[in-house]
């Protein structure tokens, strides 16, 4: 409502007009007061819903960003597993001279070997061999052995069985090249000694007990040296120390 049109009403309907926009202290204005006051209160009011029209868009925008932003994120993608290598061949044959042996029993022995391609070329000077050295107790220095003999074999690596004389004795087994000049070695197995064909000979006097311990142990298992009600020949057995070695 224009104002033209408000001071042209009567103040008791300003009063009543007053009274529905809700103004305070209307009772005392006088009239070019409520005229002002009626008018500023109906330009709030035609303002307020353009603002709550624009807080009800910005509200609406803001929901619209709120739901694209709660919207659940993509994962980032797993990297792709790494190649596995191939794992290298074990080679059949390495670019050096070796052999190694090692007791079987008593009186055998397993050796495994091979020669290098630079040792192989030596071969139409002479003839390859097994050379096995009995080296028990001494420090060998590569012709000192007490006893040895040869096998002749041929190709570049290979394993057998050897058969010595003796059991219970060290020896150690080594690749020799023979030519008209003599022996040369090409490798040297580690020194290995082979058991007795028996059981052990040493005897542990730690394990052995006094007359007074064993004749406690044999009262608390339930018998008395002194007071007993059985065999005088098993007791005579039991107690006695054995037989001297």
């Amino acid at each position: 409502m224009e104002k033209k049109a408000l001071q042209q009403m009567k103040r008791d309907e300003l009063l009543k007009l007053a009274g529905s926009l809700g103004i305070p202290g209307r009772h005392k204005m006088k009239k070019d007061a409520l005229v002002a006051a009626i008018s500023a209160a109906q330009k709030e009011g035609t303002s307020a819903p353009a603002k709550k029209a624009a807080g009800r868009s910005s509200t609406g925008t803001s929901r619209k960003k709120a739901k694209k932003s709660a919207a659940p994120k993509k994962q980032p993608a797993e990297p792709a597993p790494k190649a596995v290598q191939p794992v290298p061949e074990i080679p059949r044959a390495y670019i050096q001279t070796t052999i190694t042996a090692m007791a079987r029993d008593p009186l055998c022995i397993h050796c495994y070997w091979q020669i290098s391609p630079a040792s192989a070329a030596l071969r139409p000077e002479g003839r390859t061999v097994l050379r096995v050295h009995d080296i028990t107790g001494i420090q060998f220095y590569g012709n000192n052995s007490h006893d040895s003999f040869d096998l002749a074999f041929t190709g570049r690596q290979g394993s057998r069985y050897i058969t010595v004389q003796e059991p219970g004795r060290t020896y150690c087994v080594e690749i020799g090249l023979i030519t008209d000049e003599g022996y040369r070695c090409l490798a040297r197995s580690g020194s290995i000694t082979t058991p007795r064909p028996r059981s052990s000979d040493r005897t542990d006097p730690d394990w052995h007990v006094s007359d007074q311990t064993f004749a406690e142990i044999y009262k608390r298992s339930g018998g008395d040296l002194r007071q007993v009600a059985g065999s005088p020949g098993l007791l005579e057995y039991v107690s006695s120390p054995g037989p001297e070695k």
